[in-house]
């Protein structure tokens, strides 16, 4: 269905990696952080570059990053 949807639309699918970790990485340095698999947490700072951000906006940039 995604796949006949996208075409009638014109656009492409793309899947990630199974073992891309979108919502772990900070997307301006790359830091991966494993609490943030807890669902209860969303908002986090980069212990590395202490870029604070909320998680699903840092996913998509992530998910966006790798269609680029």
């Amino acid at each position: 269905m995604f796949e006949y949807k996208a075409e009638w639309y014109g656009r492409n699918i793309i899947i990630a990696p199974i073992d891309y970790a979108s919502s772990q990485l900070c997307f301006c340095c790359d830091y991966k952080n494993k609490e943030v698999k807890n669902l209860s947490l969303r908002k986090w700072t980069c212990s590395n570059c202490e870029t604070e951000y909320d998680k699903y906006i840092n996913t998509s940039i992530n998910l966006e990053r790798l269609i680029a």
